[in-house]
């Protein structure tokens, strides 16, 4: 009886997970930083499509997106958050579910310069652009207004592009989780069965 229950849990999970739509993918980012002169950026982000195939952009298609991260110049620099509405492009071409093309691109934003990210000297925020293409991993690149010289100090102008790479992987649907633990539950079922049926002489 609990064996045909948790059968039929799979297969409502399999139709569920047949008639989901939406897709989501996590990633990772990591430019610059090769030198104490050279600006750097880090952080993480996501997004979700309205299906799993056929080619998503800003106009159609793409739900979700958040970037977060934080920049240094490399004296000074301060963390951001970069929200859907700051994209100027977007495309991802998925097929069956698989990311087979990324680019995206956005508008310049600031970020608040502050000495090792934390106390407030004076100095004016940064202006940045980023923007990604390509897969395994994708091109990561930055451009920034505040640079350093280490004569100088401070050095105010477009410094960049700044490259590295962004890591994508595709963020576990529910019902992936759904049908995982039902077949848990089904091996676990299947050897509590077995073990009723052990005689000892």
């Amino acid at each position: 009886m609990r064996l045909g229950l948790v059968a039929a849990a799979l297969l409502a999970a399999a139709s569920f997970s047949s008639m989901a739509q939406a897709t989501t993918f996590n990633f990772t980012f990591a430019a610059g930083g090769g030198d104490p002169t050279t600006p750097f950026m880090t952080g993480n982000g996501w997004f979700e499509t309205a299906g799993s195939n056929g080619t998503f952009t800003l106009a159609s298609g793409l739900q979700h997106f958040g970037l977060f991260g934080y920049e240094l110049t490399p004296f000074a620099g301060g963390s951001f958050a970069l929200p859907m509405g700051n994209l100027t492009s977007f495309s991802a071409t998925l097929d069956h579910g698989a990311l087979t093309a990324l680019s995206f691109g956005s508008a310049s934003f600031p970020v608040v310069q502050k000495l090792y990210g934390f106390i407030d000297i004076g100095i004016p925020d940064a202006h940045v652009q980023l923007s990604a293409s390509g897969l395994d991993p994708a091109n990561f690149s930055f451009t920034t207004d505040i640079g350093f010289d280490p004569n100088i100090g401070p050095v105010f102008g477009t410094v960049g592009p700044i490259t590295g790479n962004l890591v994508i992987s595709p963020a576990p649907e529910p019902s992936s989780w759904a049908l995982m633990l039902g077949g848990f539950g089904l091996v676990g079922g299947a050897m509590r069965t077995r073990r009723r049926q052990i005689s000892f002489a």
